[in-house]
């Protein structure tokens, strides 16, 4: 099996991304948002990377300079010469797996089947709120995401196995925004 990150925790949802967080949801929670940060870490870096970046993390931080920029970002030079601030992964992190656990945690598996979770004088905002938000949510990280790929790209040579994989990722197309989901 494969090592999780488990990179982002509770207190990094915060001001828009905010995940409320209570007692009985806290380990749900959490393995929702470290299942999807699996799946972008992975989709950003591929199986090679992905797994030699797990393998450097010690407790959740890294042991090598190249991961720790990666993890937390830093100002670089560009393949242009421009100076550029690369902000690290939670930067995309936060935002998309927040817009991907708004939309799919709203609703609960019980032992009487699929339930809203109710509060006193509260009232649902309805899907076109809800995918409304995610949308904004997921273009400010399908941004920095893209982000993310051009200071590997720039770093390549620090990232050996990232060349092939970010030309097949280039034919297949980086992610774009979305108008709707």
């Amino acid at each position: 099996m494969i090592a999780k990150t488990n990179i982002l925790i509770l207190n990094d949802f915060d001001g828009i991304y905010t995940i409320p967080s209570h007692e009985f949801l806290n380990d749900r929670t959490l393995a929702i948002i470290h299942d999807y940060e699996y799946r972008h870490l992975r989709d950003l870096l591929g199986a090679e990377l992905y797994n030699e970046f797990t393998t450097d993390l010690v407790n959740g931080v890294p042991t090598t300079q190249k991961w720790t920029d990666f993890l937390d970002g830093k100002e670089y030079l560009s393949i242009n010469g421009c100076m550029l601030n690369y902000e690290g992964i939670k930067s995309f992190l936060v935002p998309l797996v927040w817009a991907d656990y708004i939309l799919h945690a709203q609703n609960y598996q019980t032992n009487i089947g699929n339930v809203l979770p109710g509060a006193e004088n509260a009232t649902n905002t309805g899907d076109f709120n809800l995918n409304r938000i995610s949308n904004d949510a997921w273009n400010v990280g399908i941004e920095k995401y893209n982000e993310c790929y051009m200071y590997l790209w720039t770093n390549i040579s620090d990232f050996q196995h990232f060349e092939i994989y970010f030309r097949k990722k280039l034919q297949r197309g980086l992610y774009n925004k979305i108008t709707v989901r």
